[in-house]
């Protein structure tokens, strides 16, 4: 459980810092960052299972439940939540507006 919810942190944090950040940077660039972030921190995750082996041919020597697997995958799932913030804060504004029209739009609301 602590794998999985780990991210839930750097989220909340970086949800609250995104909007500083697109102050300085166009929300293309921001978002930009997420995704290539997002890439990078799962190809390291799938990577850090030594059955990836098994399917592409490589995989981190790490041992099976030794503690350098367990760190990295818990440092991993903080950069998962801090990119896909990066990657997602920006278009939400966008988001809502565009539900809210399609609300008043088909509702009459």
């Amino acid at each position: 459980g602590t794998l999985i919810g780990v991210w839930a942190f750097p989220s909340v944090a970086m949800a609250l810092a995104v909007p500083a950040l697109m102050e300085k940077f166009t929300a293309r660039v921001v978002m930009m960052i997420g995704i290539f972030g997002f890439v990078c921190v799962s190809s390291l995750l799938g990577l850090s299972d030594p059955s990836a082996r098994d399917s592409i041919g490589w995989a981190l020597p790490l041992e099976v439940g030794g503690y350098a697997q367990w760190a990295l995958q818990v440092f991993l799932g903080l950069a998962l939540g801090s990119s896909s913030i990066f990657g997602w804060t920006p278009v939400l504004p966008v988001m809502m507006e565009k539900a809210a029209e399609h609300v008043v739009r088909t509702q009459g609301v």
